[in-house]
């Protein structure tokens, strides 16, 4: 078996973000946010740049599958892009830059963090987070594995029914959360 250590993290399937892009390009409506047939999970489309601005995100996940953005707090920049997707753990203000075009916009998936789920999924695993001597961060930004990539492509494939999304979304939403 193959540690995903070893594996180059620009070595990513393509074929999965061509999927993920064409998923959310029929999905996203209109620009911005869009909702989803299910709560707390929402499609981000743009077809243009959109210069810094200031904006509060929910606790959330939010993986890029086209474009990219750029989030700022302070002096800290958090890019998330196909390759890098962006965890809140808490509601924070901060200023965020979108990079799209009409020819290739920025097309994305937001799902919302709920701490309920997350003590569970730590119930669960009967752990609590490492404390590796570093302060906790409400905002980080991080490698999108194909592990994680793929949870995201199965939600968006069963947010096109409503069937499959009511039967099955709640738990690939949970998946998704706990990789």
């Amino acid at each position: 078996a193959c540690s995903s250590d070893m594996a180059d993290p620009h070595s990513v399937s393509s074929s999965s973000d061509v999927r993920m892009a064409h998923l959310l390009a029929g999905l996203a409506t209109g620009q911005g946010f869009s909702a989803s047939r299910l709560p707390g999970v929402k499609f981000m489309r743009s077809t243009a740049y959109v210069p810094p601005t200031p904006i509060t995100y929910e606790p959330s996940i939010v993986v890029i599958a086209q474009g990219r953005k750029a989030g700022r707090l302070g002096e800290r920049t958090f890019h998330y892009d196909a390759n890098h997707y962006l965890v809140l753990a808490a509601p924070l203000p901060f200023e965020c830059e979108t990079f799209g075009t009409p020819d290739d916009p920025m097309l994305g998936l937001s799902v919302a963090v709920n701490p309920t789920l997350v003590g569970e999924l730590l119930e669960q695993m009967r752990s609590s987070p490492a404390d590796d001597g570093s302060d906790p961060q409400a905002i980080e930004s991080a490698p999108l594995d194909d592990v994680l990539r793929s949870v995201a492509v199965r939600l968006l494939e069963c947010l096109r029914s409503p069937d499959d999304a009511r039967i099955l979304g709640a738990q690939i939403v949970r998946e998704l959360v706990y990789r």
